[in-house]
């Protein structure tokens, strides 16, 4: 069985990394000297070329079924105690090594593929309060 809401939040998770192309280091003021950083690794100028685009667009993409211990799922925080299963949708890009992280179809995180990730990733991925201390990451979403 299909679900169709899980199919429309994959679809919008692969359009927003694809916008992330033309906005990528002004996704947090606050986070942009990391942004830069695995920017630099893609492009020396401010907007991607014909060949950098290509790279860009190539990628690995995994949909995975996550348990969480609360109805937080990932994001942390307060939730009710039970355990509550999600999808996550992961975009690689191995050629530039770095990966995505989307919780429905919001932007998680960006952390850098590297053997930390890759532990991580045949286990369980961290959620968004645990991210910064098992992985290596660009960006993380602030919760307001």
């Amino acid at each position: 069985m299909i679900n169709l809401k899980e199919v429309s939040n994959v679809g919008l998770a692969i359009a927003e990394y694809n916008e992330l192309a033309y906005s990528f280091c002004q996704l947090d003021p606050k986070q942009t000297e990391s942004l830069k950083e695995l920017w630099n690794r893609i492009s020396k100028n401010p907007w991607l070329d014909s060949s950098e685009l290509e790279m860009w667009q190539m990628i690995n993409l995994h949909i995975v079924s996550q348990s969480w211990s609360n109805t937080s799922g990932g994001y942390g925080g307060m939730g009710g105690a039970a355990i509550t299963v999600t999808y996550t949708t992961i975009i690689e890009n191995n050629y530039l090594g770095f990966a995505c992280i989307f919780y429905g179809h919001d932007l998680i995180y960006v952390c850098d593929i590297d053997d930390k990730y890759h532990s991580c990733k045949y286990e369980s991925l961290p959620g968004l309060s645990t991210c910064k201390s098992k992985l290596k990451t660009f960006y993380v979403k602030r919760m307001r």
